[in-house]
């Protein structure tokens, strides 16, 4: 594992998603935590609440909360403080010790200001904001806090606020994240003191690469990668294509999870341009899997040809191939959020339930496809029968 500085914190280039903790015990949150430690992974995200609690108590079983490097704070920030009704200073200093009594006690490491997905944020008009998860063409709703807020206003509070903490010792590195590109841009330009920003940087979507990292390099602020294997559409990772029939190609490309891991995280990080990458695993040999694109950060050949075979698959038909594999997926959580992308495209969904029986589920997906699947055309000197 290779180290780098993520303001003024060494940290392990590979970083662990603690969101993976909803779908584990305590037990297996525990070995997946003392596996990280193992391959020399010490830097953690734990942004939700309840994500806290579980590596608190994953770090307080293993006695292992000073060898963790640990990024908290809060989620969607413009809506959780228009819903506390608190100063900006009595909301983060709620929000800090929340979190921190949650990780057992200490400080932060890197406290993070979290954007959320808006996906039409205008941050140069007095906005009443609502960034919130919705459709993926659907404008941010605007009606959602009373008065209206200022936004840059309230993240120069927010930021002043933190830098007292740092000067008291309570969080070493302050960090914005967010999925909206352009709106992260924005706030490193007008606040150029925060330490950080995580953002969604990879192979497949890489509008990060000219908007935001040069701004970042301008003000110093250390970019870490987030959703190195989400591609296009939102909560499916490409790995998905290597469960779905659909199309026949998409299981001939040579798809196995671990390379397809391995190689898109070292991406990021062979680029240069980032910190760190931030990704999931739910088991010991995904997190291995991880580790492994530190350890193995020299491009090749067969890298770039694996990954554009992936993304020539997962954008085809737009990004049916992906949203069948999801929704054909063993996971409930990855079927719910193909039948859901699925939808939000508005493609036919043939009554699918993604917690229906495999055989109901097997021929809705069947339906879907030859409904969408556009067949390649015919070339006349080899299809003339099919023409005619």
């Amino acid at each position: 594992m290779k180290y780098r500085q993520v303001g003024n914190l060494d940290v392990s280039e590979v970083a662990l998603d603690c969101s993976v903790a909803k779908d584990l015990t305590t037990a297996q949150m525990s070995t997946l935590v003392e596996k990280a430690f193992d391959l020399g992974i010490d830097f953690f995200h734990a942004l939700q609440p309840a994500e806290a609690t579980a590596l608190g108590d994953c770090l307080g079983r293993l006695d292992a909360r000073r060898r963790a490097i640990v990024a908290a704070g809060v989620p969607r920030l413009f809506a959780a403080y228009a819903s506390h009704h608190m100063p900006t200073e009595e909301f983060l200093e709620h929000e800090l010790s929340d979190r921190i009594e949650r990780l057992g006690g200490g400080y932060i490491d890197c406290f993070v200001l979290d954007l959320g997905r808006g996906k039409a944020v205008d941050f140069d008009a007095v906005l009443k904001e609502d960034i919130s998860p919705g459709g993926d063409d659907r404008a941010v709703a605007t009606s959602s806090y009373e008065g209206g807020i200022f936004l840059h206003e309230t993240l120069a509070e927010c930021l002043e606020v933190l830098g007292r903490f740092k000067q008291e010792g309570r969080i070493r590195v302050s960090a914005v994240s967010g999925e909206n590109i352009t709106a992260v841009r924005r706030v490193l330009v007008k606040h150029p003191s925060i330490d950080a920003a995580l953002v969604p940087y990879n192979y497949g979507f890489r509008a990060a690469e000219e908007e935001l990292i040069p701004v970042a390099a301008e003000t110093k602020t250390s970019v870490v990668a987030t959703r190195p294997l989400w591609w296009g559409i939102r909560e499916i990772p490409v790995t998905v294509l290597a469960e779905s029939p659909y199309p026949k190609d998409a299981a001939r490309i040579g798809l196995k999870a671990a390379g397809v891991v391995r190689t898109a995280c070292k991406w990021p990080l062979g680029t240069g341009a980032v910190a760190g990458i931030l990704g999931e695993a739910r088991t010991s040999e995904e997190l291995a899997d991880l580790a492994a694109a530190s350890s193995d950060s020299h491009w090749t050949r067969d890298d770039e040809e694996t990954l554009r075979a992936v993304a020539s698959v997962a954008a085809a038909q737009r990004g049916i191939f992906l949203i069948l594999s999801a929704m054909n997926s063993k996971d409930p959580a990855l079927r719910a959020h193909g039948w859901a992308a699925c939808l939000r495209r508005e493609l036919p969904d043939f009554g699918y339930d993604p917690s229906g029986d495999e055989e109901s589920r097997a021929a809705s997906l069947k339906r879907v496809a030859e409904a969408v699947i556009q067949q390649a055309p015919a070339i006349p000197e080899e299809g003339l029968d099919e023409l005619l």
